[in-house]
């Protein structure tokens, strides 16, 4: 097994980043994927994270 991870401040263009790596590796098998919003502390914004534990 192995892990990728990926951030972006838009769920939206973070998932196309993973639709676009798993196009590129059709052999994957995704065991496990997990995403988080992530704030910063004493700011407002923050960011996607997701985690994909893959074999």
């Amino acid at each position: 097994m192995a892990q990728q991870s990926w951030w972006n401040s838009s769920f939206d263009d973070m998932m196309e980043d993973l639709g676009k790596w798993l196009a590129e590796r059709p052999g994957i098998t995704i065991v496990h994927l997990d995403w988080k919003f992530v704030v910063r502390p004493n700011q407002t914004d923050g960011y996607w994270y997701m985690l994909c534990v893959y074999r």
